[in-house]
Formats: structure tokens, C-alpha cells, sequence
């Protein structure tokens, strides 16, 4: 599998601030990254490396294969950058802002044309196209700018906090676009955010980024197949089974008469284990039930483990 972005030990201080403190993650071609963050932990920083408008203290970063520090360039010939606060022109249409960006990336004028006409229509803004973009509401200037940021065909889109601000609504709907983008324009995206939710319904892997340092790096599904307690129901919890469990040095909890809480590092093989014991001390068991951790546990316990 191809790698489109490569960040090695990436390391950028401001003043005082440690911004990034070593990070290092690939981002494999088609794959929608998600990068996960409190507000300060080093998102927007690494995006702008990524997009070769600054360069790190130490580390090295690549972007399809082209090296960011040595060749700015060509890195902006290849990206889409979306950042969280879009300028637009708003005395201009939105098409005319368009025209105006497809001048800018050397786009053949009937090709932009036919390109600029595909992406309203996709987007839903083709009825709006020539209204001056001041009377755009907050949604529409967001798919407005994520248009501006595809339409040179980009092999990568660096998309910080796409929805941050937006209505829920709004939000539900540029989440499906950039899904639907994903899939249609055969792109890689980089999808910094700190919405947890966004990340379950897009991301093929998510990377956790907390002061500076990636915690964790995994496929939501991955981290939250992970089962780390398991609730067994008895019909009654007598001492003998209790006197059982802690002979064998298993981690447990009681909930009353009737639940065990169980901490397990491995489903398969201890669960298995805890039945046989409770059942040899005459248990009734009524269910096992693995407790599932969701993407939200796995991110607090990260962040809260720093």
C-alpha cells in the first residue's frame, strides 16, 4: 500500500510552547486519517508542516512521495488544504471565486468550467452559484471552500476541523460530502478534529494527539473491539465463589447479590476460566455480557493516562 503522508519525529516549538514533541504516523493512500485532539495539542501545527507553510525544528514530513522541506512546491501541486477559518471573498459569487482559484491552478478554462459546474451541482450549491457569497449562510461558505479546496484534483485534502462551528444539521450533511468525496475522487484525507463522533463515522484509523505527543494510532472498530470487563449475572453470589475467584488471583468486583464485574486482559481465555470456577462452586449463571469500550472511553482514557 502506497504511503501519501509520512511524518518521522516531527518536533516545533514557539517560544515556550512545545507544539510537537516527536510525532511520527503514516497515512496509507485512500484512507480517510483522523487526527484527534483537545484544542492546543498540535493539530493545526502538524497541518501546516504537512502543508509546507512552516517547517519543523527537527523530523522530516512527505506528502505523496515528495519531501516538504526540500520541495514546497510540488507538496501545494498535490494538497487541498482546508484550514478552520475559511477567507472568502464575499462581494464576489461563488463561482466567481472559483474562476478565480482554477486561474490560480493553471486550470484550461473549459475544463474549469465543466469542473466548477460538477462540484456546485455535487456540493448543492448550483442554484446559489451566482449570489454574491456575504449572503451564503455558514454551511454553505464550508462546502463553498471545500469546492475551492478539491478543484485542482488534489491526490491529498488536509481538512482542519471541517464542521467546527457548524449546525448539526449542517455538520451531518459535510460529513457525508467528504465521505461521498473520498469515494468519488479516489483522494487521501487527512481529517484533523476533536469530534468524536465525526471520526466513528469517517475515519478508517484515527491517531490520538495530546501536548504535543500521538498517544495511540488504530481503527476505531480495532480500539473499540477491545474488551477489557466482562458483567456476569448469577442468580445469587455466595462466599464460596467469591473465596474461589481471589484464590486464583482474578481481578473482580461485586455489585450486589447478584453481578460480578470482571477485569479481564484476554476475553477468550480468562472469562472461560471464571465460569468453570463459578459453576464448580454451584453458580446459576444468568449472562456474560463483554463490556465494549467506545471510541470516547478509549480517547479520555488517553488523554487522562497523560
Amino acid at each position: 500500500m502506497i504511503k501519501m503522508i509520512r511524518a518521522e519525529n516531527l518536533k516545533k516549538k514557539f517560544r515556550e510552547v512545545q507544539a510537537l514533541n516527536g510525532i511520527s504516523f503514516e497515512v496509507k493512500e485512500g484512507e480517510i486519517f483522523g487526527y484527534l485532539g483537545p484544542n492546543g495539542a498540535g493539530k493545526t501545527t502538524t497541518i501546516r508542516i504537512l502543508s509546507a507553510l512552516i517547517r519543523p525544528d527537527f523530523g522530516y514530513a512527505e506528502v505523496c512521495g515528495i519531501n516538504v522541506q526540500e520541495n514546497p512546491t510540488a507538496v501545494l501541486e498535490n494538497i487541498g488544504v482546508l484550514p478552520e477559518n475559511n477567507a472568502l471573498y464575499e462581494r464576489l459569487t461563488g463561482r466567481e471565486i472559483l474562476i478565480f482559484f482554477a486561474k490560480a491552478y493553471n486550470i484550461p478554462r473549459e475544463e474549469a468550467n465543466r469542473r466548477i459546474n460538477e462540484l456546485l451541482k455535487f456540493f448543492g450549491l448550483k442554484d446559489r452559484a451566482d449570489d454574491p457569497v456575504g449572503k451564503y449562510s455558514k454551511g454553505m461558505k464550508q462546502r463553498l471552500a471545500l469546492i475551492r479546496t478539491v478543484l485542482h484534483r488534489p491526490k491529498v485534502l488536509l481538512l482542519d476541523e471541517p464542521t467546527s462551528g457548524l449546525s448539526p444539521e449542517i455538520a451531518i450533511r459535510v460529513r457525508d460530502l467528504i465521505k461521498k468525496l473520498a469515494e468519488k475522487e479516489d483522494v487521501t484525507i487527512f481529517l484533523s478534529t476533536h469530534n468524536l463522533d465525526e471520526a466513528e463515522r469517517l475515519c478508517d484509523r484515527v491517531a490520538v494527539i495530546f501536548s504535543g505527543k500521538i498517544l495511540l494510532i488504530g481503527s476505531p472498530s480495532a480500539m473499540e473491539k477491545e474488551i477489557k470487563h466482562v458483567i456476569i449475572r448469577l442468580r445469587k453470589i455466595s462466599e464460596p465463589m467469591i473465596n474461589a475467584l481471589k484464590e486464583k488471583a482474578i481481578k473482580f468486583h461485586i455489585s450486589g447479590e447478584q453481578t460480578i464485574l470482571l477485569e479481564v486482559k484476554n476475553y477468550s481465555k480468562e472469562v472461560p476460566e471464571v465460569i468453570k470456577i463459578l459453576v464448580l462452586e454451584g453458580a446459576e449463571i444468568l449472562s456474560v455480557e463483554p463490556e465494549r469500550k467506545s471510541l470516547w472511553d478509549i480517547y479520555m482514557e488517553a488523554i487522562r493516562g497523560e
